[in-house]
């Protein structure tokens, strides 16, 4: 199976392509969908989180909740948090409550470990 390995941003009035691996994460605000990349900066994507997961390789990126699509290079930090939940600290990210959901948690700890 193919899976994306760039996406062509828009960046005011320009495009930018930018490669998957250089994306730490995704996530939804607002109705909107934005990608993270190393540099720290965000870019809005014509993509909805669901569509992402079905282009996005997902030996590299998991769902760890209706938030956020994560790169294991992005995890900073995973902290034990109640009701068996993980909370992660994302590089780049000023969001604390990032938390990876219950149902999750195993699958996501599997997908680390591989």
């Amino acid at each position: 199976r193919q899976y994306k390995t760039r996406f062509v941003l828009k960046v005011g009035e320009h495009l930018k392509s930018v490669q998957v691996s250089d994306i730490l994460y995704f996530f939804s605000f607002e109705k909107a969908t934005f990608a993270k990349v190393v540099d720290g900066r965000k870019h809005i994507l014509d993509f909805t989180l669901e569509q992402l997961e079905d282009v996005l390789n997902p030996q590299e990126f998991f769902r760890i909740n209706r938030k956020y699509i994560v790169s294991a290079a992005a995890i900073q930090d995973m902290i034990s948090y109640s009701n068996s939940r993980l909370r992660l600290v994302l590089k780049s990210s000023d969001d604390s409550d990032i938390i990876v959901s219950r149902e999750r948690v195993q699958e996501f700890k599997d997908w680390l470990d591989r």
